[in-house]
């Protein structure tokens, strides 16, 4: 009887090996299945991968577990549209002079000049009109930066930059708002703001590099297996851990964040300037964004700078301004660049009373349709 019975269960447990083994072949199978049917993009996954280190929002930028991304210093890129070239601090300009009083110039892409040659920015070519007075501009602006990150990176920059004569905090009406609501933009996770109590406060660091939202973002293989699972895809949607700040709130965080900004700057002995930067739906109308950011610039107490009604008197449509939905050409970065100079004189000789009026010319610019040549 004892034997039969040990017969029996070893018997039960061959077959339950035999049952187990099926099923991870089973699962082999399956897998090896699946990945032909995304065996292209598992190859260009492997290529990404391989850049990821010296690209990981844009070109020249890799990951960093406090700001979510920071440009990287020395270094030299050739894209098709031009050369990213940053000095040893990052930045996209010229080797920082002690003997010059400093500018800073903060932003995302538009300020950082996507899409044009670094000396065709506004920074470049106000760095160049303003040299005489013995300063120094310096583009510190990182391509998909929101108004958080901006700060963060001005603060990391005491080193650097320990004394400022003015900064100047480029605006973008398009997408600023929605980059500081958010932590996670373009598929990289980045820290976020939020109001407690009535103050700032940073959440979401350190930024873990390995993470589930990185590598969703990463993978092509991973995200087309997925779609072929709709459940699936979304039972992992939901467990990437993004959030978005709601607009009564967020709008105090962009409030909080410019007089963060503000007295940072005042702080090292300089003049926080900010320049509202209207997007391609700006042109006809503005938009919510558009005064929602230009109200709280001035609830803050901050000189501001609106090229827009210069951008339209000189240029005879919108695409002489834009070439995709923000990022401007290099006609409109000097038109940018003018208006700044005109702005930053009158504060040196009037102080801030006369910063409050429009920035606009006197002469020279009263021919709609006329773009200025570029050098």
């Amino acid at each position: 009887m004892a034997r039969a019975r040990s017969n029996s269960r070893g018997r039960w447990v061959g077959r339950l090996a035999l049952v187990a083994f099926g099923c991870a072949v089973g699962a082999v199978v399956a897998a090896l299945g699946l990945a032909a049917l995304e065996w292209n993009a598992l190859r260009q996954d492997v290529s990404h991968f391989e850049r990821v280190a010296t690209e990981w929002h844009d070109p020249n930028t890799r990951f960093d577990s406090e700001l979510g991304w920071r440009p990287i210093p020395s270094r030299r890129v050739r894209l098709p549209w031009g050369e990213i070239r940053t000095n040893e601090q990052g930045f996209r300009s010229d080797p920082l002079r002690r003997d010059a009083e400093a500018v800073a110039v903060l932003g995302d892409s538009v300020a950082w000049g996507w899409g044009v040659a670094a000396n065709q920015t506004f920074a470049g070519r106000l760095d160049r009109a303003v040299r005489e007075l013995g300063w120094q501009v310096s583009n510190l602006a990182v391509s998909g930066y929101g108004l958080g990150q901006s700060y963060l990176w001005l603060v990391t920059q005491r080193q650097s930059l320990p004394a400022l004569r003015h900064a100047v905090l480029a605006i973008c009406a398009d997408n600023d708002i929605d980059d500081t609501a958010a932590n996670s933009r373009y598929g990289r996770r980045k820290p976020v703001y939020r109001m407690r109590d009535g103050q700032l406060r940073l959440e979401g660091t350190p930024i873990a590099r390995y993470s589930l939202r990185h590598w969703y973002t990463d993978s092509g293989a991973m995200r087309g297996l997925l779609a072929r699972a709709p459940r699936l895809e979304a039972a992992t949607l939901a467990r990437l851990g993004d959030l978005r700040v709601e607009p009564e709130e967020a709008n105090e965080v962009v409030g909080a964040l410019l007089a963060a900004m503000r007295d940072e700057v005042r702080g090292r002995g300089g003049t926080l300037h900010a320049v509202l930067l209207p997007s391609r739906r700006d042109w006809d109308a503005l938009s919510t964004n558009y005064q929602l950011l230009r109200r709280a610039v001035r609830e803050a107490g901050i000189p501001l700078v609106e090229p827009r009604t210069l951008l339209q008197l000189v240029a005879s449509s919108p695409d002489e301004v834009f070439f995709d939905a923000s990022h401007l050409t290099p006609a409109a970065h000097t038109i940018v660049s003018l208006t700044l100079q005109w702005h930053l004189t009158r504060y040196e000789k009037s102080g801030p009373a006369s910063s409050q009026r429009p920035a606009t010319p006197s002469s020279g610019f009263s021919n709609r349709g006329h773009v200025p040549r570029q050098s």
